[in-house]
């Protein structure tokens, strides 16, 4: 299944904004269900919950949400007010959210307690408040947590010890941010660089450093589930690459890239799903061994 925003066809009072509902597709393209008001759906990694984020009427106002995709009710977690950092949600485990709202916020959905997470981190961090840690990642099988701003990028483990730092790194250039399955490393965009980054998260393995784009920079990168493979988008089309960055290869020409704006595999592995800025929704065929 595949959770989406899709338009209703109307638009915020007094903006151009239109409505989205966070809706669902079964795999195969069929039986769409719209669940709740909202948009940028995130899955928690049990299937149960999806939080997303939403706008106010008169857009002065953007809702952090989590709805039980179940019985479709959607639990407000916080407002945010429009003119701050745009919101990055990862899940830290099936019931636990993590959003930056002035500082990285961990929302525990069965108790609603908000917890301040670099105060929970061991001894307890103090990010500087001229680059805030908006950028986040998660994976939440093995405690893995990345928060990341364009001047720094920090990799941390929450294991029986408490919360703490695994790695320091330098600035990301967007949120194309990403855990390998296994946590063994983690893609980014360099803000020095401009380049795509695979770091080793818990050793001192080669750090792998992928060609720089003829303009621009990666925008979206995704991990197959195996995590041999890393695809990528760039001004110079969608892009495969072996974790070692042995194989690289391009899978989609650049006239067909320029309008997509985020890409994720399907279970298998076998397949791409491309998400346009005209609203389609795309499978792309993944030869493995092309």
């Amino acid at each position: 299944m595949l959770a989406f925003s899709l338009a209703t066809g109307g638009k915020k009072r007094g903006a151009e904004w239109p409505l989205t509902d966070v809706s669902l597709i079964d795999a195969n393209g069929q039986n769409v269900q719209r669940l709740a008001p909202g948009f940028n759906p995130t899955w928690s990694p049990s299937g149960d919950l999806i939080a997303c984020l939403d706008y106010g009427d008169n857009l002065d106002e953007l809702y952090i949400r989590i709805v039980d995709i179940s019985t479709g009710q959607s639990t407000l977690v916080t407002t945010v007010k429009r003119g701050g950092v745009f919101p990055v949600l990862a899940w830290m485990s099936n019931t636990e959210l993590l959003y930056y709202q002035d500082t990285v916020v961990l929302f525990d959905y069965r108790t609603a307690q908000k917890s301040e997470l670099f105060e929970m981190m061991t001894p307890p961090f103090s990010p500087s408040s001229s680059s805030p840690f908006q950028i986040l990642a998660a994976l939440p099988e093995q405690g893995l947590i990345a928060v990341a701003s364009g001047h720094a990028l920090i990799v941390l483990e929450r294991d029986g010890n408490g919360i703490h730092v695994l790695k320091q790194l330098e600035g990301v250039d967007n949120p194309a941010l990403a855990f390998s399955p296994d946590g063994s490393a983690l893609a980014y965009v360099s803000a020095l660089t401009q380049q795509i980054k695979i770091v080793p998260t818990r050793s001192n393995d080669r750090v792998v450093e992928l060609p720089w784009a003829s303009r621009g920079t990666a925008w979206s990168v995704a991990w197959s589930p195996d995590g041999a493979s890393l695809v990528y988008v760039d001004a110079d089309g969608v892009h495969m690459v072996n974790r070692d960055g042995s194989g690289l290869r391009r899978i989609q020409e650049p006239s067909d890239s320029d309008g997509i704006l985020r890409l994720a595999w399907s279970p298998q592995g076998t397949s791409l799903i491309l998400s346009q800025a005209s609203g389609l929704l795309l499978s792309l065929p993944i030869l493995v061994n092309q």
